[in-house]
Formats: C-alpha cells, sequence, structure tokens
C-alpha cells in the first residue's frame, strides 16, 4: 500500500510538476515492489485456439457493432465500487514494437480508464496506446487520451488527422508538461512494461495524467461542465483495464501482441492498482479485478492472472496471431 498527502495549491504549472517529482518516484518505487509481482504461467494453454488460414476463410468474430464504425472487440478487467469511490487507476502495460497485421480499416488499443454514470449522464477518461496506421501513416503504438462526456460526446487528445475535425478536443481541455512525451508519441521501443495512471488532484481540479516515471500532462476537470449537467467529476465509481480492436473488413486485427493470453510471450498489464481517500490522505491499493466475458474468446482471451483476495491485479490478453496457422498476417 502507497499513500501520499496531497500537495497545496501552486502558483504555476511548473512549480506543480516540480513538486510532484518526489511524489512520483516514491510512489512507482513502492508500487514497483509491492504491486509488480511475477505472473505465474498458466499449467496448460486454454482450449480457446482456432484454426485460420485467411482472412476470407473464417467467419467474422462475434462483436459489438458500434453505429459510427465497424465491431469493437473487447478483453476487459474491471472494478465496480457501485459509488463514486476511486480518484485514481494505474497499472504496467506491455506495449508492442510493432503489430504489422493492422491493418488500415483497423485499430488496437491497450489502456486503462475510470468512469461515473449518472441517470442519462456519462464521464469517462481513457488512457493508453493505439496501433492506427489510417492516423499515423504507421503500425507503432501512440499514446492517446479519450475523454466522454454526455453532453459533448468522445474528444481525442493526441490523434491526428480524425475525420471528424469536432472529435479533437478544445485545446482548454488538456494543459501539457512533460518535454519528452506527449499524446501522440511514438512509444514500445524499450521492451519494458511502462506505468499508465490517471490521478485527480484537488489541489488544481484536474486529472493527472503519468507515463513511465514522469507526468505527460493534466485534464481539466473543468471540461466535464456543461449547462444543464451535473457539474464536477473529481472520482469515478468504475476503474477498467483493457485490450481493444476495431475493424470494418480485417477480422484477423491482433490485440496485445497478437498472441492469446495463455501463452507466456503475451501482452500483458500488472501491477492494476487503484486509489482512494483514506483519513484524509490518498492510498493506492492493489486491484482487487474481476474478467468480464471477452467479445468473442475464440479470437482475444486473457489467461495467467496474478490473484489478490478477491480478484486480480495483473492479467495476459490478446490473440489471434499466435494461434497455429492463425490469420497469415503479420
Amino acid at each position: 500500500m502507497v499513500s501520499h498527502k496531497h500537495h497545496s495549491r501552486l502558483s504555476s504549472r511548473r512549480s506543480r510538476a516540480q513538486s510532484l517529482r518526489p511524489v512520483l518516484a516514491v510512489g512507482l518505487l513502492s508500487l514497483l515492489m509491492q504491486l509488480f509481482a511475477p505472473v505465474p504461467q498458466a499449467a496448460a494453454e486454454a482450449g480457446m485456439r482456432v484454426t485460420i488460414s485467411g482472412q476470407s476463410s473464417q467467419p467474422s468474430p462475434k462483436c459489438p457493432e458500434l453505429p459510427d464504425s465497424g465491431p469493437h472487440c473487447w478483453v476487459q478487467a474491471t472494478m465496480d465500487f457501485g459509488r463514486p469511490d476511486a480518484h485514481g487507476v494505474g497499472a504496467y502495460l506491455t506495449e508492442p514494437e510493432s503489430l504489422l497485421g493492422v491493418q488500415a480499416d483497423a485499430y488496437s488499443i491497450g489502456q486503462l480508464s475510470l468512469d461515473r454514470k449518472w441517470p442519462l449522464v456519462y464521464k469517462a477518461i481513457e488512457f493508453g496506446w493505439m496501433v492506427n496506421p489510417s492516423k499515423w501513416g504507421d503500425q507503432r503504438p501512440h499514446l492517446f487520451i479519450a475523454l466522454r462526456f454526455t453532453a459533448k460526446g468522445l474528444c481525442l487528445i493526441g490523434i491526428p488527422n480524425l475525420e471528424e475535425p469536432n472529435k479533437a478536443c478544445p485545446e482548454d481541455a488538456y494543459v501539457q508538461i512533460s518535454k519528452s512525451q506527449k499524446p501522440g508519441s511514438a512509444v514500445g521501443n524499450t521492451g519494458q512494461p511502462q506505468m499508465y495512471h490517471v490521478g485527480y488532484s484537488w489541489d488544481n481540479k484536474a486529472w493527472w495524467v503519468q507515463y513511465g516515471n514522469e507526468w505527460l500532462g493534466y485534464i481539466n476537470e473543468s471540461y466535464f461542465d456543461a449547462p444543464g449537467y451535473v457539474t464536477g467529476f473529481q472520482q469515478a465509481q468504475e476503474v477498467k483495464w483493457q485490450g481493444e480492436v476495431a475493424f470494418t473488413q480485417s477480422w484477423c486485427t491482433p490485440m496485445g501482441n497478437g498472441r492469446y493470453g495463455s501463452d507466456p510471450q503475451s501482452a500483458s498489464m500488472t501491477g492494476m492498482f487503484y486509489e482512494v481517500m483514506e483519513g484524509g490522505k490518498s492510498v493506492a491499493k492493489p486491484a482487487a479485478a474481476k474478467l468480464l466475458p471477452p467479445s468473442d474468446a475464440g479470437f482475444w482471451n486473457a489467461d495467467q492472472f496474478s490473484n489478490t483476495q478477491n480478484g486480480f491485479n495483473g492479467f495476459h490478453y490478446g490473440g489471434p496471431e499466435g494461434a497455429p496457422n492463425a490469420c497469415g498476417v503479420g
């Protein structure tokens, strides 16, 4: 368990970022020691293999189709508190160096998120990496942030070449701090899992976004205000860790690094944690997540869980290129 006191209000963004660095270093070291435990290998391969000889010889996966695009498929771990309780979420995510199987009509994501629901109102923040050739012109993972608010729809930070310009977040929604990384930066060249973390600060009423050992920047809470809608977004009732793919025709889009979750070399999310207030302090706790049924476990699945008392705080996920003769791409 890691705890730290909230910082006093700062007079400038620079002083705010500088004052957080020592806390960030101590928090990461403690989380690394307590939460980043080795993930046990599965005793046997899960019985979810598919033999695929090509894109045209296999029926499409059974995934939900969204009205503004094609099928979206998930492998998702979640903690639902039933009330607004968590003000932070994080984990170490592996990043592929590239995903050659992601075609121009598709994308692949590894991300974490937190959200809050009211009757008829929804607010959420998503942060992770995305491989999307149609946006960046390559098949490398890039950092991105997505904001969801019923009054404003979906807006995106760091994703270029948007077909609908109104999907770009307004400039005052996000403030950049880091001089080395930003939403849109290509990642995946270290070969090591990286810390992804979003946490709320009452000092400047913003959600701070951490990548690796530094703060990227922060999302102003004021973005989630609109006339006629409930104001504020300081705590979430649900936190999630997930892999996601979407496509129009390319049903064999790789998730994670393309290998099934039962493969020891598959992608992983480990050291999963959430943050709550206890005794006037912000406390990070190991996740006790549950796995939701994957969209289509014959194509993408999860395995190799790091179990905690009431759930798990690490897992492997992905597919379907790692299966014998799968897909014929990549």
